[in-house]
């Protein structure tokens, strides 16, 4: 996953006064969607039409107004919201606060949940005022977009793959237990074994590319819900925890019967560079990738 300080390709920044300060942002074209952490200055206002699903979550507490008027700033605490597209929203900020900000495509949302992306699937909301907070109820949007910052600025080892599964559960939170675990080229989905076993062909001929989880689920004709829950259901891991130990596995193979540098054999293996090799080793095997050198 790459992430870097940048200009902000969000539109909704624009109509931000001040636009915000862009800390991380995460994005591929063929991804469908966008995340970014930003940080507000110490005051300001907003007037957006929401132009694709947008779902956000602040870390920091803030201070908020709904509407034009700034008399009736509300408390907010760490938490998330979710806007729909062509939901207007209105109004403004006060005290320096960060944000974390996903934007999915329609396409995207259809890809991962296996239906027809529709507004009424999914209702609006805002963020939780001080008094509202209950601190026995997990903020689940808010706590998956944390895990999107920590892989925006720590790059995982099966890059877009995690991310989708990430995304994923966010969507399938948002729709609800209704949501498509089922093939989506059919009425009846392939047979599971099927499904998983194209799936490790799939991932195993692409191994040293950048495969997406939903490029897995296209080969397959199944959404990638469907996907994620017959394999895990039948191998035992997420598909990409699979891809991380099959990478580990191919490279340690060649540490072990190359003369390839380290750095070179990262690369042939899939991974971003010889430093997220190593961790992935460390995390599938508990060693080092140099300790497999005769």
């Amino acid at each position: 996953m790459a992430s870097a300080r940048a200009k902000p390709p969000f539109a909704t920044w624009n109509m931000h006064r001040p636009i915000p300060e862009i800390l991380v942002t995460t994005k591929a074209p063929d991804w469908g969607f966008d995340f970014q952490e930003v940080r507000y200055g110490k005051r300001g206002s907003w007037d957006v039409m929401t132009p694709r699903l947008h779902i956000a979550a602040l870390t920091t507490p803030a201070r908020h107004h709904r509407g034009k008027t700034t008399k009736l700033f509300r408390s907010l605490a760490p938490s998330s919201s979710v806007a729909v597209p062509g939901q207007e929203i209105v109004g403004g900020w006060e005290g320096g606060m960060v944000g974390l900000h996903l934007i999915v495509t329609a396409s995207q949302f259809e890809r991962i949940t296996g239906r027809e992306f529709r507004k009424s699937l999914i209702h609006p909301y805002s963020f939780t005022s001080q008094s509202e907070t209950n601190p026995q109820v997990v903020d689940v949007p808010q706590q998956l977009l944390g895990i999107l910052a920590d892989e925006a600025h720590n790059a995982s080892p099966a890059g877009a793959v995690f991310a989708e599964q990430v995304v994923n559960a966010i969507l399938q939170y948002l729709v609800g237990d209704g949501s498509a675990l089922r093939g989506r080229a059919s009425k009846s989905p392939p047979s599971t074994n099927k499904v998983v076993n194209k799936a490790i062909d799939y991932i195993r001929s692409r191994l040293c590319e950048r495969t997406l989880l939903s490029e897995i689920a296209d080969e397959c004709g199944v959404s990638v819900q469907y996907l994620c829950r017959v394999f895990k259901s039948h191998t035992g891991c997420s598909p990409h925890r699979y891809i991380v130990r099959a990478r580990v596995n191919h490279a340690r193979a060649l540490i072990q019967s190359s003369g390839q540098t380290l750095a070179e054999i990262a690369i042939e293996s899939g991974f971003a560079d010889q430093s997220q090799m190593s961790t992935a080793f460390r995390k599938v095997i508990g060693a080092n990738p140099s300790s497999f050198r005769d």
